[in-house]
């Protein structure tokens, strides 16, 4: 007979722990019956026929229907109630730590700006934040974290001017030894375009936004309706762009005045629509010279021909779309590994 390892202390605690034992066995195994679950876990067949009564009635867990177990009975059958799950996205810049929790139907429920504390290392923040948001928000089940930098699949960091602590390291790594949940990070371009592209109500497949900011400049790519980051997650790196002999383009932004800015941006999406020839180019940021959308489409007119333009947008609502972009990839990089109940 299997011995069972029931923890032994104070009845809250462990009854705090064997809970948690159940939810990560059915997040590991997507369902279970009593039976399985308490051969998963260690914990006796009464306790779980207890705690599922309990995660049942507060809708932590339900059932998903029944199979047929020994002697022709029939087991029940869990799942984790991923309705119950919610997900933390931050927003890290040079100067703020954004952060809001939503639902996943990506319905904010709470949000917080902390400043940046330059008495401490920006991991040391960013790791007690999110010790914060699990402590106070106990079923949310990924992070999303968006960063000013690009970001390689497997989490590494590059090209951070703005945060250059982390230039070079495995963001995702670090804090996945410390956090057992799934961990998400983005660049910040990126999740803006993915939270533009999700708001539109029309089906767009093809989309670049691009972003104006601090004199520097960067896009996002939608292709098909995914995010497109590039063989080695470089793609949308516009500011590098060749824009006349040996001139980047954000070598000739920090100088331009509005009308430069304006014929800069002008050739950026004429590149970009010979190149991709996207549905609609939306335009965002800080730093976008008035009646940018009127110069842009006239400068793209007069070099393409009027059949295949893209249409224009101009936005200051990006924000929005970046806590949306977040929520919505942390909401997809959930859905691969959880059962939906």
């Amino acid at each position: 007979m299997q011995q069972k390892n029931e923890l032994t202390g104070k009845p809250s605690l462990m009854k705090e722990l064997n809970i948690s034992l159940i939810k990560e066995a059915l997040t590991k195994h997507e369902s279970a019956t009593r039976v399985e679950l308490s051969s998963i876990t260690g914990i006796s067949q009464p306790t779980v026929n207890l705690l599922i009564r309990q995660l049942l009635k507060d809708r932590t867990v339900v059932s998903v229907g029944t199979i047929q177990a020994a002697r022709g009975r029939k087991a029940e059958v869990f799942s984790l109630n991923i309705k119950r799950y919610r997900i933390a996205s931050v927003i890290v810049t040079r100067n703020i730590f954004q952060y809001a929790i939503s639902d996943m139907n990506l319905n904010i429920e709470d949000a917080c700006v902390v400043d940046h504390d330059p008495g401490r290392s920006f991991s040391q923040q960013l790791h007690s934040i999110i010790r914060h948001i699990l402590k106070h928000n106990p079923y949310v089940q990924a992070v999303s974290i968006g960063i000013p930098g690009a970001v390689s699949e497997s989490g590494q960091v590059f090209a951070i001017p703005h945060i250059p602590e982390w230039e070079k390291t495995n963001l995702k790594k670090m804090l996945a030894s410390e956090f057992d949940l799934p961990i998400l990070i983005m660049n910040d371009i990126n999740a803006i375009a993915v939270g533009y592209a999700c708001s539109l109500r029309t089906d767009v497949q093809n989309m670049v936004y691009l972003h104006i900011e601090n004199n520097s400049i960067g896009a996002g790519i939608i292709i098909n309706g995914q995010l497109y980051p590039g063989f080695s997650s470089f793609a949308g790196e516009v500011g590098y762009m060749q824009i006349g002999p040996g001139k980047r383009a954000e070598d000739i932004l920090p100088a331009s005045a509005s009308a430069q800015r304006t014929a800069l941006l002008s050739a950026i999406a004429t590149n970009i629509i010979c190149v991709l020839n996207p549905e609609k180019i939306v335009i965002g940021g800080k730093d976008i010279p008035d009646s940018l959308y009127e110069h842009v489409q006239k400068g793209s007119f007069m070099q393409l021909p009027e059949e295949i333009m893209p249409q224009i947008i101009v936005t200051d609502s990006y924000p929005d779309y970046y806590l949306r972009g977040l929520g919505e990839m942390g909401k997809r990089h959930l859905d691969k590994g959880v059962h939906l109940a």
